[in-house]
This record gives C-alpha cells, sequence and structure tokens, in this order.
C-alpha cells in the first residue's frame, strides 16, 4: 500500500518515502505542508448540525447528475474518465473502452469502466454536518465531485505521471473492493477499537477501576503491551493498511477543504494516525492543495483562545489512581486580556435588594421594563419608575446595563402578542431614541441588543431580513443618541434548527448591510441533561456559523445561561446544590478560556424558580459563594495557558495579585499531582489547606485554586 495517500504527496524521508518521488503541484494552487500531526493539530473539534440535508440532493442536485454532455456522458461517467490513469475512449451514449484505473489506493489495476466505482473521504452527511451547511450550492457540488485522478501506488511498475494537488473527495476503488468492504467492515471496526484502547492503555489514560464493566478494555489494559508487540499485533494483515489508507484519505480532505470533526472522531482519528505513523504506514511529510482558498470557503477556527492540549501528558498510575497536571510550572505568557468584572453578569430585577454577588454587567430582560411594559399605549407617556431605580441600582454597585429590545407593544402589531414585530419598524427606533436620550451621560446605558432570541419564533416570528433592518436602524438610531453599544439579536443554539438555519441568514443579512453592530450576543443553554461541557459545544456551534458567514471578529456576550431547563423533548433537570455551585465557576473560567467577554447568569430571583435548574437567590449560599470565589480568582488576572485533558481540566493564570492554577475533572473524583504548582489549596466553599509532602489533593468537579 502506497504511503502517498491518493489526496496527498509524501515529500519526506524514511522507509516509503523513497518510493515515491513528490510532484509539484498545479501552478498558483495554495497547499499545505506538514506531517500528518500537524495536519491534525489543525481539524477543528465541533460537533455536527445536521438541520437542513436532504440527502444526495444537497450536494449534487439530480439535475447536474442525470445532465449529459455532447458525448452522452452523465456526472458519474465524466468522473470515471477524469478518474482514469490512462484516458478510455468514449463511445455512442458515453460507452467508454480502453482505459485504465488505479484503483484501492493505486494497488489494482483495471481496465473496464464497470468494474470501478467511488467512495467518499467523507460520508456527504458528515461533510454537511461539519461545515458544508453553510457553503454555497456551487462549493458542495465542486466537494462532492473532486475526483483525484488514480495513479499506481509505490513499488507498482509503471512509468510516472504527475499526482493533483488537490485533497480529492471521491477516490476510486473497485466493486469487487466496495463488497469486499462491507464484510470487512466489522473486522476493521474491530481493530480499530484495539487501536483506540491499545494506545489510550499505553498512555495511562485508562484505569481498570473507571472501565470494570466493559471487560474488552479490561483485558486489553491487564496487559503490558511494548511498542513491537502492538506493532506486531497490528500489522498481522493488510487490514490496519486499509484503515491507515481511508483514514488518510479523510483527514487530509477535511484540512484541504476547511471542514471540522466532531470531538470524539477527531480523538479517534488522532490515535488511529499515531498507530499508522509507529507501523510505518503513514511517514514523511505531504503537500496536500488547499481547496478551501481555491474555492473560497471561509475555513472553521479553533474555538479557542488559549493555548490547549488534549491529554493528561504524565498519564494516570493504574495502581494509584495518581493523575498529573499537563504542566508543572507558571512558563506560560499572558493570553487574554485583563479580566474585569464585566466578566460577571446577570439578569436581575430592580427589586432584587442588595446584591448578593459581585455583578460588574446587568442584563434587562424579564426585568419589568420591556418596550411593551414601558409603552402600553402609543400617546400615552413611557412608564420610567422600574428603569429608573434599575438604573439607580446599578449606578450603586458600579455595574454597567445593557437593554433588550422585545415584547412589542399590541398597539405597534395591530394587536398581536409581542413576538410580533412592529408594523412600523420606526416605532421601536423610537422608543429606543427616547430610552438613549434618558440614559446617556453620568449614568448611561452602556450597552443594547436588538432583540431577544430573534432566530426563535416564540420572540421573533417576522422574517430575518427585517430583523436585520431593525439592527441596522437601531445602530443609525444610536450613532445619532451618541451613546451605547449595539449588539445583535441574541440566538439561542440548543435549538438546533432554528439556530443553524435561520441565524445564520440573519447574518448574512447584516453583512449586506455592513454589519451595523459592536458585537454579538448568544445563549448557549445546553439540553438537560448536559454541563459546561456541552455549553462549550454550544460555544463552538456559535463561533463556527460567525466564521462560516465571514462575520468581522467582534466581543462576543454569552446573555443568558443556566443548566437543567425543560426543552428538546426532555424535562427539567433540578442540579443539586453542589453541582450547581462547580457549575456556574466552571462556566465563567471556560468563559476567558473561549473567548467569552461577558457571560450574564440567568437568573437571580427572589425565591427558587422553577424553571432553572440551578438556582440564584439569597436562599442559595453555595452557589452565591462559588460566584465570589471565583470572581475572586478570575478578576485582576489574565489567563495563561489550559489544558482540557482527558481527566484533569486546568487553567492558569498571572497578574498581580500571584499565579494560580485552577483544576477540575470531567466527572471522577481523582487524586492529582500538583508538583510545582504551589503549596496551598483553595476550594470553592473559601477553605484554603497546605498541600502535604505527597503533592497531591483530592479533585471533582468543583474548581480549585492551587498557588
Amino acid at each position: 500500500m502506497s504511503t502517498a495517500l491518493a489526496s496527498g504527496l509524501l515529500i519526506g524521508s524514511g522507509p516509503a518515502a523513497s518510493a515515491v518521488a513528490p510532484s509539484a503541484p498545479k501552478d498558483g494552487a495554495a497547499t499545505l505542508t506538514g506531517t500528518p500531526q500537524e495536519f491534525l493539530a489543525k481539524i477543528p473539534a465541533v460537533e455536527p448540525m445536521m438541520s437542513g440535508y436532504k440527502g444526495t440532493s444537497s450536494f449534487i442536485p439530480p439535475a447536474v447528475a442525470n445532465a449529459k454532455d455532447k458525448r452522452g456522458c452523465n456526472l458519474r461517467q465524466r468522473m470515471l474518465i477524469s478518474a482514469a490513469y490512462t484516458k478510455p475512449k468514449v463511445g455512442k451514449k458515453c460507452a467508454l473502452t480502453g482505459g485504465v484505473w488505479w484503483v484501492d489506493g493505486g494497488t489494482k489495476k483495471v481496465t473496464r469502466a464497470k468494474d470501478v466505482t467511488f467512495t467518499t473521504a467523507l460520508t456527504l452527511a458528515e461533510a454537511w454536518g461539519q461545515g458544508a451547511s453553510q457553503w454555497t450550492p456551487q462549493q458542495r457540488l465542486a466537494w462532492a465531485t473532486q475526483v483525484e485522478r488514480s495513479t499506481p501506488a509505490a513499488g507498482v511498475q509503471t512509468r510516472a505521471k504527475a499526482v493533483s494537488a488537490l485533497a480529492a473527495t471521491q477516490q476510486v476503488i473497485s466493486e469487487a473492493t466496495k463488497k469486499e468492504a462491507e464484510a470487512q467492515v466489522a473486522l476493521e471496526d474491530r481493530k480499530i477499537e484495539v487501536i483506540l484502547y491499545m494506545t489510550y492503555c499505553n498512555r495511562g489514560l485508562f484505569t481498570l477501576a473507571a472501565m470494570a464493566t466493559n471487560v474488552f478494555i479490561v483485558g486489553i489494559c491487564s496487559q503490558k503491551w511494548t511498542d513491537e508487540q502492538v506493532k506486531a499485533i497490528l500489522s498481522a494483515d493488510d487490514v490496519l493498511e486499509r484503515i491507515c489508507w481511508r483514514e488518510g484519505n479523510r483527514m487530509f480532505n477535511v484540512v484541504s477543504w476547511g471542514l471540522s470533526l466532531a470531538p470524539d472522531d477527531l480523538e479517534r482519528l488522532d490515535a488511529i494516525t499515531g498507530i499508522c505513523q509507529e507501523v510505518g504506514v503513514l511517514s514523511g511529510a505531504y503537500i496536500i492543495g488547499m481547496a478551501s482558498e481555491e474555492y473560497k470557503i471561509a475555513r472553521i477556527p479553533q474555538p479557542t483562545t488559549v493555548t490547549t492540549s488534549v491529554i493528561d501528558p504524565d498519564g494516570v498510575d493504574r495502581g494509584t489512581t495518581v493523575v498529573k497536571v499537563p504542566f508543572q510550572d507558571y512558563s506560560g505568557q499572558a493570553t487574554t486580556p485583563l479580566i474585569t468584572s464585566e466578566l460577571f453578569g446577570v439578569a436581575a430585577p430592580v427589586d432584587w435588594g442588595d446584591p448578593g454577588v459581585p455583578t460588574g454587567y446587568l442584563r434587562l430582560w424579564d426585568a419589568g421594563v420591556s418596550w411593551r411594559q414601558m409603552q402600553p399605549s402609543k400617546d400615552g407617556p413611557i412608564d420610567w419608575t422600574k428603569l429608573d431605580a434599575t438604573m439607580a441600582m446599578a449606578s450603586r454597585i458600579g455595574a454597567k446595563v445593557m437593554y433588550v429590545l422585545g415584547d412589542t407593544p399590541g398597539w405597534a402589531n395591530g394587536g398581536k402578542s409581542g413576538a410580533t414585530p412592529p408594523t412600523n419598524l420606526d416605532d421601536a427606533t423610537r422608543f429606543i431614541s427616547q430610552v438613549c436620550s434618558r440614559y446617556k451621560g453620568s449614568t448611561p446605558i452602556h450597552a443594547y441588543e436588538a432583540w431577544n432570541e430573534g432566530n426563535l419564533e416564540t420572540f421573533w416570528t417576522g422574517s430575518m431580513s427585517d430583523l436585520a433592518e431593525l439592527t441596522s436602524r437601531l445602530d443609525r438610531t444610536l450613532s445619532t443618541c451618541g451613546s451605547g453599544n449595539l449588539y445583535a439579536s441574541s440566538t439561542g443554539t440548543r435549538s438546533t434548527n432554528a439556530f443553524a438555519t435561520k441565524y445564520p441568514e440573519y447574518l448574512r443579512q447584516l453583512e449586506a448591510r455592513f454589519w451595523p453592530i459592536d458585537g454579538y450576543t448568544v445563549h448557549s443553554y445546553p439540553a438537560a441533561d448536559g454541563g459546561p461541557a456541552q455549553r462549550i459545544e454550544e460555544i463552538a456551534q456559535f463561533k463556527t456559523l460567525l466564521a462560516q458567514n465571514r462575520a468581522p471578529v467582534k466581543p462576543i456576550l454569552d446573555t443568558e445561561l443556566n443548566y437543567g431547563l425543560a426543552g428538546l423533548g426532555q424535562d427539567r433537570r433540578a442540579i443539586d446544590p453542589s453541582t450547581g455551585a462547580a457549575y456556574l465557576s466552571q462556566s465563567f473560567i471556560q468563559s476567558v478560556q473561549y473567548g467569552v467577554d461577558s457571560l450574564f447568569w440567568f437568573l437571580w430571583t427572589q425565591a427558587d424558580y422553577d424553571k432553572l435548574g440551578i438556582q440564584l437567590n439569597a436562599g442559595t449560599p453555595q452557589t452565591i459563594q462559588a460566584w465570589k470565589q471565583t470572581y475572586s480568582w478570575l478578576v485582576g488576572r489574565q489567563m495563561t495557558r489550559c489544558a482540557d485533558g482527558l481527566v484533569v481540566q486546568a487553567c492558569q493564570l498571572t497578574g498581580a495579585k500571584g499565579n494560580i492554577t485552577l483544576l477540575w475533572t470531567k466527572g471522577p473524583e481523582v487524586s492529582v499531582d500538583v508538583t510545582g504548582l504551589g503549596s496551598t489549596v483553595q476550594y470553592l466553599d473559601g477553605t484554603s489547606l497546605s498541600i502535604g509532602s505527597s503533592k497531591t489533593i483530592g479533585l471533582g468537579i468543583a474548581p480549585v485554586a492551587v498557588s
């Protein structure tokens, strides 16, 4: 099997490198050079979004697939001609004769067109979910029909021919191989499973106790595998070579076209690629053509702003279950701006009394000051009572204020619900003009949100064009007033269809109006059974849509967050106070890590509110203490680096208050070796303890600070 995969050119050294001479990419083609591991590092980890997918027609319209050229050739036949090593003769009704195709990675020579078929590097559904949903129809068609000309594998005796530098989507295989592959699926999948578990066990990333319910894993991990044994087992037949060829094509295609992979899928690909390199199937460096640049596709960025690693490098001692922290010093340089109190936002009513938590930002929604509540009639006076009191309270605690437009008065939309847009958009802008004129100068409203969750019909039943037009008019209104930043309408991410279809249209409409905003707002509620890790997936989805729709880089505010909310077929999940405190703390820490400028907790209430999974009120001392402690750790510092380990999560910060390392786990409680990070550990409840000579501490989902 050639190590010069069909979608890449080998240019390095090593046992396989000498077998293939590199070919130059076509003139002017954008290329990228690197090792498999370097390419893997460029793939963003993003959960797929399948909304709007309609099968093959989402990429290749039937009319295009069936259309014939002047020779009578349909799309598939034209692809066969393009893929041929020796071009076939084209007879009547596109009968193909005399062609030569090197299939199955260049290992088999086929001379009959009917014996040749195609396999995609990714399925159409995968490509759609990992970014192609935001491409133009022309870009999707280009991806789905990108065929690379077949060439013989290394060692096959034939004259050399040039190889395309583009990472092809469609690889040529034989019909016989396709049938054999169906029988090999179970074997290959089982071998992949062995690869993954042997890799993880050798790295010490599984513990027998944690995996006791999986007999297969325990059977593997209970043995001490040498590198030679691993290679011997995996090289016993050619299954591994087929796996490496398939997964290598997958990796090159994803990088070339600017797609992403689901986190679990990327982790799996990383492990497989590592084994393929160890046994010599993938070695050296490769050139791939960057189709994303050729076809002007907006690449998906990595969602983080702080350097991360994906494993706990020193692993887990299976005998003592002591996890090593990914770093043992404070050598990192600051990578974020100074963290201020504005990170800690909250939605709160005017009568919440003396704030129980330090707050730098108030968001006014569900606070008794909506447009409908303040201006119940067109010609009557505006009721400023509650908003005046809220502004006075914000001034006392030194917090900025965000006002949210929404909830249309009946007089402005023909007596319909508050979700129905105003018949005349100027009615909304006149109201905001009066609000802005009243609250400027020494007691200003700092920011305005164009509408609350405009992607959901619960709050906005109009078109995205009308919402963008309202946003643009609000921008002009605030510019005339001379006070306040305008943020785009917020979007909820958990309703995937409304998010993945409506929000991109809103962004495209904003682009057509030259981006009349100062920033973006998102509501990152995960599903009811989700936690902070799932919330970060929502943030990654949001940032992905921004990038794919060419949205300029601007501040991002997460203006509503809680956990356990009912919806998407799930009932509300009441979260116990200790877990709720841990979730809240993790959320503020990860907001800094993932580039969220402010996080507004929803909601401070007078008493427990049965719609929320985590309560925040005067009667929730654990939640309040977690807020205060996390505020103390973060505000006044800058983040330097983080590690999203398989066991331990870690973030380091520096500042005038000193260096600290914040640590927590994804779930299991473990002992952690904190050598080199300090002598004191401070817990979320405010207590502090000296770290003993063993340099180990107990750790769970509640963050702690080591200094």
